[in-house]
């Protein structure tokens, strides 16, 4: 689902919020010893996510397939769709963070 802009909050009983985090959609499959993470597209970005990828190869489980979204994070906790480009550029993936849902 993607995020719609609103001029003003709203509230409502059979309404249920989160945060919209500015970073790229992409699924985590562990199979034993093998990580892999793919963006949406199906692309697979495993190299661009290396420290994401180590983090992963930690989980206490045989395999798991998780979705959510990586973003990178700015000194106030926001996150920044800019910064997580350069961080890519950069080949700076140790910033990165993988919001899981």
């Amino acid at each position: 689902m993607y995020a719609n802009l609103h001029k003003e909050p709203f509230d409502g009983q059979n309404w249920v919020f989160e945060i919209k985090y500015d970073g790229y959609r992409t699924l985590c499959r562990k199979d034993h010893n093998k990580i892999q993470l793919f963006t949406r597209n199906g692309l697979d970005w495993s190299e661009k996510y290396s420290s994401l990828q180590k983090e992963c190869s930690n989980l206490a489980v045989e395999s798991l397939v998780m979705d959510g979204e990586i973003v990178w994070l700015d000194n106030n906790g926001h996150s920044s769709y800019q910064g997580l480009q350069n961080s890519l550029e950069e080949g700076t993936n140790e910033d990165l963070v993988y919001y899981v849902f």
